[in-house]
């Protein structure tokens, strides 16, 4: 067997395990983190300010659709201007919910949801690592077996059996397993974990194109906030004192109707 490429699957499935537990921190500890930071320091303010232009918007069609009535001397119908209007700006509240969602980290993403199609095999060398993992089989169980326990389950959870593959190969020893590789299984194997190194990679760039991890700085910076908000705030008074005119225009053109 060629040693060199059996030390380059150790290689690699160790990077896969760490690139494994990069994606999973920025998902589920660091997004979630700087998304409850935002929210609570910047984004319900800035949520506020989208609505209020939603408002202002729908406000600013109503008085146009009743002006056009007007002037062709026809009876506007409220009731079917509203109608008109709130198709009219489906799209916009959409985006401003999806906003929202984005604000409040509700939405979950990079979900890789695919039909397992090696669910008995997963099963197979799960039970076997679980027989050599599980506390209530090891005497003497370590924190290290605490660990490797703990990726195990992860793995089996998320049906990933190249990362279940890449465990029991880094911890052979922890396990007391002897892995045999004949020369094709050994090729077959580098393959897959290469490839499960790339799509991680891959979700990783997306991850960071989708959410401004960036902002982590700016949110830790007292000043920042403070500006953003400053002028959050002043964004705010001057759409609220326009809709308040916008009001007074809508109730002088409605008044008798």
């Amino acid at each position: 067997m060629n040693t060199t490429e059996l030390e380059t699957l150790k290689n690699l499935s160790q990077m896969l395990i760490d690139k494994s537990a990069e994606l999973d921190y920025l998902v589920n500890t660091q997004r979630k983190i700087l998304s409850s930071l935002y929210m609570t320091l910047v984004g319900n303010l800035k949520l506020e300010l989208l609505n209020l232009q939603l408002d202002i918007q729908f406000l600013q069609r109503k008085i146009e659709e009743i002006n056009a009535c007007i002037n062709k001397n026809e009876n506007p119908d409220l009731k079917l201007i509203d109608l008109k209007i709130q198709i009219e700006l489906i799209e916009t509240k959409e985006k401003i919910n999806q906003q929202t969602e984005l604000l409040t980290a509700a939405k979950e993403f990079l979900q890789n949801v695919k039909p397992v199609e090696n669910e008995k095999e997963i099963k197979s060398l799960y039970s076997k690592m679980a027989h050599k993992l599980h506390p209530d089989v090891i005497p003497e169980y370590t924190e290290e077996h605490k660990i490797v326990w703990e990726q195990v389950q992860k793995a089996y959870q998320e049906k990933n059996i190249e990362k279940l593959e890449s465990l029991q190969l880094v911890y052979a020893d922890l396990l007391n397993i002897e892995i045999k590789h004949t020369e094709e299984s050994l090729e077959k194997q580098l393959l897959k974990v290469t490839s499960e190194i790339k799509e991680i990679d891959l979700k990783i760039a997306q991850l960071y194109q989708i959410f401004p991890f960036d902002i982590e700085k700016k949110l830790y910076n007292d000043d920042w906030v403070s500006e953003q908000n400053q002028e959050t705030n002043e964004w705010i008074k001057q759409h609220q004192n326009y809709y308040l005119q916008l009001q007074k225009t809508y109730h002088h053109l409605t008044h008798g109707l």
